[in-house]
């Protein structure tokens, strides 16, 4: 599926309300594409049109296809805040050493191990 939210965005802070947005998206169809028109009873092979119903179908399909994603979404969110997740058995608080200086790169023969990332001297 296009993602078209930027646009419609736009075109929802142009006209300023919902209602006016959906008129002028259901005038576009009107005016260029076949959504209103009923297909011919008169040449059944015309790829015009819609019978009669078909584009309420439709327009309620998609509508409760987002309906039912808006309200999983409710559900999934009310799920996860009443979750009971388990508080902390420790809280640590570490701080910086400002004068942490780094280990210079020397060779030789020295006795260190590496744990977690720091050299310990044994």
């Amino acid at each position: 599926m296009v993602n078209y939210d930027d646009e419609f965005s736009a075109l929802l802070q142009d006209a300023g309300h919902l209602v006016p947005f959906l008129d002028s998206f259901f005038g576009f169809l009107f005016r260029r594409t076949d959504f209103f028109c009923l297909k011919s009873d008169s040449d059944p092979n015309s790829k015009l049109g819609f019978t009669e119903g078909s584009a309420e179908k439709i327009l309620l399909g998609v509508f409760h296809r987002w309906q039912n994603h808006a309200k999983n979404e409710t559900d999934n969110l009310q799920k996860l805040s009443s979750a009971s997740v388990p508080l902390p058995v420790q809280e640590v608080e570490v701080e910086a050493q400002p004068d942490f200086q780094p280990i210079p790169n020397v060779s030789g023969n020295f006795d260190f191990k590496i744990c977690n990332h720091f050299l310990l001297n044994t």
